[in-house]
């Protein structure tokens, strides 16, 4: 089991007084269910991404260090704000129904928050964080050139053998010889910008700015938001 954003978009025309969700077919849609809807707000994004979910709202943020230390990896857009006051009651709906299957949690167990488009944009992607990551050569080599990563398919996990950073320089450099069937991976540790950290994330952010956004370049992205919560 994983964690999944649970994740709503909400945008306000120059004459609209109330906030409005952009709904999407539901998936669990289930004719017999008389409470099941054929469209959802909370089905915009759905990626799992933990580096994410951590920035947005400091979910799984808070780490502990080899030596005992805790730290957060990443610096976070805001701390959980609640659902918004003006929340359309479509999105009240569905955080409601997802605490009527959590008898006993409150909304900040869900990590609820908001920020508008206009936050997103504004923050800074492009600071780096060091992370430690388990790479196989393939990706080795592509961190080594500054490429992006790449999806290295479903491997057996049983023929992967963890070496050293020299010894997968080695084994590239054919100073060693290989093992027939066996995949290398290697433990590095990378500077990489936050902004490769949320995969498409940004550019799904950009589109709704492109669609939706209106007013001078200082109100750009207020009348669009994310409202979303986390579902463990």
């Amino acid at each position: 089991m994983g964690t999944d954003i649970n994740l709503c978009v909400e945008i306000k025309g120059r004459n609209d007084d109330e906030w409005r969700p952009i709904l999407v077919p539901n998936p669990y849609y289930d004719k017999a269910n008389l409470e099941s809807k054929p469209y959802s707000p909370s089905r915009m994004y759905n990626i799992r991404n933990s580096d994410l979910f951590a920035i947005l709202a400091g979910l799984g943020n808070r780490t502990i260090s080899p030596s005992g230390d805790k730290y957060d990896k990443f610096t976070i857009i805001s701390e959980p704000r609640g659902l918004p006051p003006d929340v359309s009651q479509e999105v009240r709906e569905e955080h409601e129904t997802l605490l009527k299957g959590y008898d006993g949690w409150d909304e900040e167990d869900f990590y609820t928050s908001w920020l508008t488009i206009g936050e997103i944009l504004a923050f800074d992607w492009d600071q780096f964080v060091t992370i430690k990551i388990n790479v196989s050569e393939k990706n080795y080599l592509n961190i080594m050139n500054d490429r992006p990563l790449v999806y290295d398919g479903d491997l057996d996990l049983h023929k992967i053998r963890n070496i050293s950073r020299s010894e997968m320089d080695r084994i590239i450099k054919g100073e060693i010889p290989r093992e027939e069937g066996t995949f290398y991976y290697s433990l590095i540790e990378k500077d990489i910008t936050y902004r490769e950290r949320v995969g498409p994330f940004l550019e799904f952010c950009e589109y709704l700015d492109f669609q939706f956004s209106t007013g001078s370049n200082a109100e750009r992205g207020s009348n669009v938001r994310l409202v979303f919560w986390f579902d463990f």
